[in-house]
């Protein structure tokens, strides 16, 4: 395929992603008359990309390769964008939809992280052997993120009923059918090729839904603002999945959801909250989030309807849930 559309590939990825599969690399040069590679920095600032983008069009690339995790991905999309070439993506995680979404989350100054809309890739080519040997919570953040649409899409359908906001039910089926094959997978497991496929495969379907609606709203409400409101008050980012599914359970039980027992079944079947990091558990942190997050984006969600006692509650009543689940893996596996 690359033989047709490209004679000079530009890769961005990093050193540590290129000593993990060199082989990705070496069937680049092989197929390609020229690679040029760009070795991208830990932390995606965009007026730094910008600069790249110039030394890269010095190049003449006919195509931007992105290999790597979610910040080598939007990055790439990014100087994709910013010099108008295909893009084709190599994730070596499943940890989010930003695998194939149009949107890109860069840092515009050091501390003040935003999301960019960009273009979706030409192509998006994952290995799942390389899925399979990344680190479990990185996979269970992709699990996360996923299952988040459930909470997503209530609040989407809320605006649409409170607000007259517009859905697009291309975007919103699609994004249904994304998070719905995951968590009614038949045997849920990240050593199980086959439930890698689909996770993958819904992850990718849900940036496609993002494309199709022209914003975030199917793959993102009250439980993505929650995650970015922590990363503001904490001060760096988490594992984003791990922290969106986690408060996609917070914000399923406030609202009564009947989606809140499955949902939480199936995370804790599979294993995902023995990921969680237990500062997300601070009943304070929690607190300074809920104030936070209406803010972080113009976005009508239930935490503008939902009085803040009872979020407050269903916090400490999701813990405590999560809680028995922790305590039930750790008495079968005899610890």
């Amino acid at each position: 395929m690359l033989g047709d559309v490209a004679a000079s590939v530009a890769v961005l990825t990093q050193k540590a992603v290129l000593e993990k599969i060199p082989h990705v690399f070496k069937r680049l040069e092989e197929i390609a008359e020229s690679v040029f590679s760009y070795e991208l920095p830990p932390v995606p600032v965009a007026r730094r990309l910008m600069d790249l983008s110039l030394n890269i069009s010095r190049q003449h690339p006919d195509i931007i390769f992105g290999i790597g995790g979610g910040t080598v991905l939007d990055s790439a999309k990014y100087v994709s964008y910013l010099l108008n070439l295909p893009l084709i993506l190599v994730p070596t995680l499943a940890s989010n939809d930003g695998i194939c979404s149009p949107v890109a989350s860069l840092f515009l100054e050091e501390d003040q992280r935003s999301s960019i809309r960009t273009k979706m890739p030409y192509a998006v080519l994952a290995d799942k052997d390389i899925i399979l040997s990344s680190p479990a919570r990185y996979t269970m953040a992709g699990v996360g993120d996923i299952i988040s649409k459930a909470c997503a899409l209530e609040d989407w359908k809320l605006s649409n009923e409170t607000t007259g906001e517009e859905i697009d039910y291309f975007a919103w089926t699609l994004s249904k059918m994304a998070y719905h094959s995951v968590l009614h997978f038949k045997d849920p497991s990240l050593n199980n090729k086959e439930f890698i496929d689909t996770l993958l495969e819904s992850l990718v379907s849900s940036g496609i839904a993002i494309e199709y609606a022209g914003n975030s709203r199917p793959a993102s409400g009250a439980e993505h603002l929650l995650s970015h409101a922590v990363d503001r008050l904490l001060g760096y980012s988490g594992i984003h999945g791990l922290q969106a599914g986690f408060y996609t359970c917070t914000v399923l039980m406030a609202r009564d959801s009947i989606n809140y027992g499955v949902v939480t079944e199936f995370l804790g079947n599979i294993g995902f909250f023995n990921h969680i990091p237990r500062q997300l558990f601070n009943r304070e942190l929690f607190e300074r989030a809920l104030e936070l997050a209406p803010h972080v984006r113009r976005r009508f969600t239930c935490l503008d309807i939902i009085c803040p006692q009872v979020l407050k509650f269903a916090f400490e009543e999701t813990c405590k849930h999560i809680d028995r689940f922790l305590s039930r893996d750790s008495s079968e596996n005899g610890t």
